[in-house]
């Protein structure tokens, strides 16, 4: 596990994540975060709200990354 001795995220590591989510294209992060809605329980009283805006807050992430 990496971890900082100050309990931060290396900046080495937060560039290198960086990086990635700059070369991710907004069809990229919409899969990866379906992915990630996907594991939740489908029983989850949140699911709806997690989904009711799902695309258009993928965009609005999409956009403030790469306004980084």
């Amino acid at each position: 596990m990496i971890k900082s001795k100050d309990g931060l995220i290396p900046r080495q590591l937060a560039d290198v994540f960086k990086n990635y989510l700059l070369k991710c294209t907004e069809a990229d992060l919409f899969e990866l975060a379906q992915a990630i809605v996907d594991r939740y329980n489908p029983r989850d009283p949140e699911i709806p709200m997690i989904t009711e805006n799902f695309k258009e807050h993928i965009s609005v992430l999409y956009r403030a990354i790469h306004h980084i």
